[in-house]
């Protein structure tokens, strides 16, 4: 696989960070899919908008656990 470059910030559009390590897996179309803990204990996912894009989707809240 070949290594993505990804720049974005560490803070979703309400300027919340990422709280810990995020983890990158590809789905079955081979987009990236990103999950990550952000500060007020939600948890967050992000994905490439077509595989091998540089084009990444907005954060979307998956709740807290």
């Amino acid at each position: 696989m070949t290594p993505v470059r990804y720049a974005r910030t560490g803070r979703d559009a309400l300027g919340r960070l990422v709280a810990g390590t995020p983890v990158v897996a590809p789905n079955a179309d081979g987009r990236l899919e990103v999950f990550a803990p952000f500060t007020g204990g939600s948890i967050r996912h992000i994905r490439q908008v077509t595989a091998g894009s540089t084009a990444w989707s907005d954060w979307q809240s998956l709740g807290s656990p």
